[in-house]
């Protein structure tokens, strides 16, 4: 199925249906050499060149270039870590590898899920 609005039809190739054929039989492609490599040559993307076999209205079948593309995904944009910069300047803030142990501890011994921990710059405590 194409994408965009302007066709493509097949130039030097083309396809006969032949009507006393067995049934696995389809029909017949016929290739103009000359005539069929320019057109390769004028409408090859990444080395290929897809085609659809059609059927007009008149019921003669035609080629026709598959100009789909899939749409360019939209590159993920990661956030940046979040930092906080504090009185002394632009440094970062990050929490305290004893802040990590104190709420494992809190965890081990069952603390409860309202339970919240209040760090300050040095200090921390439980508030329920």
């Amino acid at each position: 199925m194409s994408q965009n609005d302007d066709k493509v039809f097949g130039e030097g190739i083309f396809f006969k249906q032949k009507e006393n054929a067995p049934d696995f039989v389809l029909g017949a492609v016929s290739i103009k050499v000359d005539e069929f490599i320019t057109f390769l040559k004028d409408n090859v993307k990444k080395g290929w060149v897809n085609m659809d076999l059609k059927e007009s209205k008149g019921g003669k079948h035609y080629f026709q270039v598959d100009t789909w593309e899939p749409k360019p995904k939209a590159e993920e944009t990661t956030a940046p870590p979040q930092t906080h910069s504090d009185s002394y300047g632009d440094r970062e803030r990050r929490r305290p590898k004893s802040a990590i142990l104190i709420l494992n501890q809190v965890n081990k011994r069952g603390g409860s899920s309202n339970s919240h921990l209040f760090f300050t710059h040095h200090k921390c405590r439980m508030l329920n």
